[in-house]
């Protein structure tokens, strides 16, 4: 057997940076669909008066909150292979979500300026992203038109170098947030009011429809690292390579801003009021799944990532009768994030 062919014969464990990089050559599209999906439960409450539990108000809260997103992005132009003009029409996006409080349940279903409307996203001199609505009503919600890229975001998770299989690397926190789209989420799903805020009326559970589907999303310090663990994983009948990702953030929340007053008697007993005697309010994230890249393609094709979320909240105020008052409650839930893209032939594209 010749040298040639026992090379031949030997799985593929490396692959170069280039090999690895998404490509982006004018008329090439695609279309990205974005899932996720959180879910929380209060799983413990205390509330003390002057080191006394207070007995017969469990306050316990159910939340959902669930997005998705359909864009397809087609390149129009492109240097390096980079892309220079892309034209991004968002085909569907649609936020939701549900809040149980005791016997008390309210959906909300969370406005999306950005559904239907085609951008064109074209990269400055500096480097900076112009952004310009050729299709649909300009939004005029403050945002909307901030923080796109003309790249996937799912690039941000790729090796900044050659690899080989069973190597890792580290992710940081700007990467793994531009991959989990909360780069772009304010500007797809921006906050709604409450009734509070907008001057309704009503003692049912207050909501919002944030920019970020947990608050401290946005700001948390995100760490991670991803593994090259096969380049022979089949998917969509193409050959990808496959990488492992595992992320997690912790640390302090921002301090709540409550709604208005929910109308009951005791507001010292509800642990959404004033938090003026906040003490702690921490976070915990941890996600793995896997991510796969297309190698013939030179194309992202799906992300997986699933995991638990929680929260301690911990609270000590001084009543009004001089007395001592303390709330320590811990919130445990689920977060699933999807990403599928595929590529698009000429007719395909609406």
């Amino acid at each position: 057997m010749s040298p040639r062919a026992i090379f031949l014969s030997l799985p593929l464990v490396f692959v170069s940076a280039d090999e690895l990089s998404t490509q982006y050559s004018e008329g090439r599209a695609v279309r990205v669909r974005m899932e996720t999906t959180i879910k929380m439960e209060t799983t413990s409450l205390e509330l003390r008066r002057d080191g006394e539990p207070i007995e017969g108000h469990s306050g316990g809260s159910k939340v959902s909150v669930e997005r998705s997103a359909v864009q397809v992005d087609r390149t129009l132009a492109s240097s390096d292979g980079r892309p220079t003009r892309v034209r991004r029409s968002f085909e569907e996006l649609d936020a939701s979500s549900t809040i149980e409080f005791g016997e008390e349940s309210r959906d909300v279903e969370g406005e999306c300026p950005l559904d239907g409307v085609t951008l064109e996203l074209t990269a400055d001199d500096d480097g900076d992203v112009d952004v310009e609505v050729t299709e649909g009503d300009t939004p005029d919600t403050p945002g909307a038109l901030q923080g796109h890229r003309l790249e996937l975001d799912l690039d941000a998770l790729l090796p900044p170098r050659a690899v080989e299989v069973d190597a890792g690397w580290d992710l940081e926190s700007q990467s793994i947030r531009r991959a989990l789209g909360l780069e772009v989420e304010r500007a797809l799903f921006p906050r709604e009011e409450s009734e509070s805020e907008s001057g309704g009326e009503g003692g049912g559970p207050r909501s919002r429809m944030r920019g970020s589907m947990m608050p401290f999303f946005q700001q948390a310090e995100w760490s991670g690292k991803a593994k090259l663990v096969s380049l022979d994983e089949e998917h969509g009948g193409k050959r990808c390579a496959r990488i492992e990702i595992e992320i997690e953030a912790s640390g302090d929340m921002p301090e709540p801003q409550w709604g208005g007053d929910r109308g009951r008697g005791d507001r010292a007993l509800d642990p959404r009021t004033r938090a003026s005697g906040l003490v702690e309010n921490t976070y915990e994230v941890k996600l793995e799944g896997e991510f796969l890249f297309a190698l013939g393609d030179r194309l992202p094709v799906a992300l997986e990532l699933e995991g638990t979320v929680s929260t301690e909240m911990h609270v000590e105020r001084e009543g009004r009768d001089g007395g001592s008052f303390e709330i320590d409650s811990r919130s445990e839930g689920s977060l699933l994030y999807k990403v599928e893209i595929t590529l698009l032939g000429a007719d395909e594209e609406k």
